[in-house]
């Protein structure tokens, strides 16, 4: 794997070839230097951690004639019988934004569901780094479908 990455940079790779336990500084110094390692318990479930924050579930819609973002439910009411056709929902999991688009939503709601996820996570002091995956009605996956109550 690494001889097929270095031909297709054309040689430009640098390959380091490490065993378990070795400490090479030129690697740990790129990752902030090699320190102590929790054990399982301090570090915690992985599940949980995956979890993030409160889930909550915004509605942006043009149905009264201009353009609103509005909060429909969040944690345990988070449903996906929330859902409308005609509009577009922001679905915060806690780990993971999803820009849900109906079948129905307009142009506008359509074109603008992606920057309005975007503004979500600065409104609402989530992390920048947080993933924003676009999901169109009748695709969604099973991840997606996992982070409703």
């Amino acid at each position: 794997m690494c001889n097929s990455i270095a031909t297709d940079r054309k040689g430009k790779a640098k390959i380091f070839v490490l065993e378990d336990g070795d400490k090479e500084a030129g690697f740990w110094s790129l990752l902030g230097g090699f320190g102590p390692v929790k054990s399982a318990e301090e570090g915690g479930d992985d599940n949980e951690a995956d979890k993030g924050g409160v889930k909550a579930l915004f509605q942006l819609s043009d149905a009264t004639g201009k353009l609103e973002f509005k909060q429909v439910a969040t944690g345990a009411a988070v449903k996906k019988t929330l859902l409308d056709s005609n509009d577009v929902f922001i679905l915060d999991s806690g780990s993971e934004v999803y820009a849900w688009i109906g079948k129905g939503a307009s142009v506008s709601e359509k074109s603008k569901a992606l920057s309005f996820a975007q503004d979500y996570l600065t409104k609402f002091n989530r992390p920048a780094f947080l993933p924003i995956s676009r999901v169109l009605e009748g695709g969604e996956n099973p991840t997606f479908n996992d982070a409703f109550c």
